[in-house]
Order: structure tokens, then sequence, then C-alpha cells
């Protein structure tokens, strides 16, 4: 049996799901239909034969959508809240109060932000917490690096915990999650995330070299990646655009948003959009509920 986290990043496995759950439910609601009473003018109607098998199934399918998005966002939700937990615990169980060097760096850098250090064997930098965004820099990469190294880093982390990116990157989640048949949504995420790293790079240049965030850079990712949740140096894709940046410069378009899922987006959004349409326009002719128009 396969994983929920491998089902919801398989599009056919939840079309499967909602195709599953749509014939339930409409077996469901036929039963309902015939058992119970409903309102005379749907009755009277005559609502049966193929028109009213298709009513119930696209009441159905609305509803099966429905659910899948509010298990699939809900898991989602769930799943980083204890991820964000996890961080936040291993940043206070590994604290340690900062040395001298650091706190006077981080007093010109990060201002009112919370810089923590953290006693691991790894050089890690990350910003955690959605809400007050907080930072924390192992003593391993604090040892390595130059004064000009660590402001650099600090300036990186700064600008995520300033523009609250974290809390970026859970709606991110939540929405590709939720809207779970709009798969372009899992592209413009990842766009995003690259795009973040980006202008906290820029933001670090905006005060050192090229060559002095370069540095800090490959002595982060001398280490394996350590953090409960992941550590801010990002895939493959993210590190090929931050070293293109420091190579070339910023660019006004990003390579990272690809378009080739587009049409099979749009078309599972008219599929889908279609389907919830129809559903509720079933759903208030049989009396289920009144519309609001």
């Amino acid at each position: 049996m396969k994983h929920l986290g491998e089902i919801r990043r398989s599009p056919t496995c939840l079309v499967g799901l909602v195709l599953c759950l749509g014939v339930t439910i409409a077996c469901g609601l036929e039963a309902w239909h015939i058992g119970a009473e409903l309102p005379r003018h749907a009755r009277a109607g005559g609502e049966s034969g193929f028109i009213g098998m298709v009513d119930t199934l696209a009441i159905a399918g609305g509803l099966a959508v429905a659910l899948v998005s509010v298990l699939a966002g809900s898991r989602t939700m769930l799943r980083c809240l204890l991820d964000s937990a996890a961080l936040s615990r291993w940043v206070s169980e590994n604290s340690v109060p900062p040395c001298e060097r650091l706190s006077r760096i981080a007093r010109s850098v990060a201002g009112d932000i919370q810089v923590a250090q953290i006693d691991v064997a790894h050089a890690v930098a990350v910003t955690h917490r959605a809400w007050r965004p907080r930072i924390a820099i192992s003593s391993m990469l604090v040892a390595r690096t130059s004064d000009a190294e660590l402001a650099a880093v600090l300036r990186h982390e700064v600008h995520h915990a300033r523009r609250r990116h974290p809390l970026g990157r859970l709606a991110a989640e939540l929405a590709s999650s939720a809207l779970w048949f709009l798969p372009a949504l899992r592209t413009v995420g990842r766009h995003a995330a690259v795009r973040q790293e980006l202008s906290a790079d820029r933001a670090a240049l905006s005060h050192a070299a090229p060559s002095t965030l370069a540095g800090a850079l490959v002595k982060a990712l001398a280490e394996p990646e350590v953090a409960p949740a992941g550590t801010l140096m990002g895939d493959t894709t993210t590190l090929e655009a931050r070293v293109h940046q420091l190579e070339h410069g910023p660019k006004p378009l990003s390579r990272a948003l690809r378009c080739h899922s587009l049409r099979r987006a749009v078309l599972l959004l008219c599929t889908v959009g279609g389907l919830l349409v129809y559903g509720t326009v079933a759903a208030a002719g049989r009396g289920l509920f009144t519309p609001l128009f």
C-alpha cells in the first residue's frame, strides 16, 4: 500500500482516489435520495433515469474533490507544524550561550531578531518558525567563517526572517496540497522558494563581495544536511541558481519557472471547475441547499 505522501505526489493516484470517493458518495446520496423524503418540487421534477444519475454523480464528485482537498491540506498543515516543532526543539536542545564574536556581529546585522548559537559538529545556518522567525547558527560555521563571511550569512538569514519566508513557504505548501489538481502550483511554489534564496543572497551582496558570500556558501556546503527540517542551502536547482547569480549577477526573470505543466493544469482546472459548478447547480436543483443568487 502506498504511503499517503506518495499518493499526494501522484496525480494519477489522486484522481483514482477521487473517483473511488465519488462512487462511494454517489451510492450514499442515491440511497439517501430513495429512502429519505426530499422536497416536493424535487420529486415533481421527475429526477430519475440518466439525468438524475448524472446529477448524483456530479454532486458526489464535487464532494469527493472537496474532501480530498481538505484531507490533503490538513495533512500538509499537520506535517509542517510537526516539522517546525521538531526544528525548534532541535535548536533548543543544542543551544549554547553565543560567543562574543557572534553576539557582536549579530547586534550590528540582525537588530531585534533573535540569533541562537547551536553546538553541533556541522556547519549550518537556518531560519525557523513561521511566526516571529528566529535564526540559528552552529558553532562550527562560526568557527569556519571570517567576520565578513559570518556577517554575510547573518544578512542572508535576516532577510529570510524579516520577509517571513518560512510563513510564505508554509502557505505555498498548503496551496499546492489543497489544490492538488493544479500541478502548476507546485512549479510556482518551487520557483518562489528559489526566488526567496536569490533575494536573500542579494541582501547579503549589498554589504559583501560575491567572493565573500561564495566562501561562506562553500564552507556551509562542506557538511551534509543535519537539521530535522532541512537547511537553507536548497536543492540542486536552488544551488545552481545561487551560483549563477554569484557569477553573472541577478536576472530579471528566472528559468526556474517552467510552463511544461500549464496545459495539463488548464485541462484539470476546467474539468474540476466544471464538475464543481455542475454539482452545485444540481444540488441546488434538488433542494439540498439554497443558492445565494
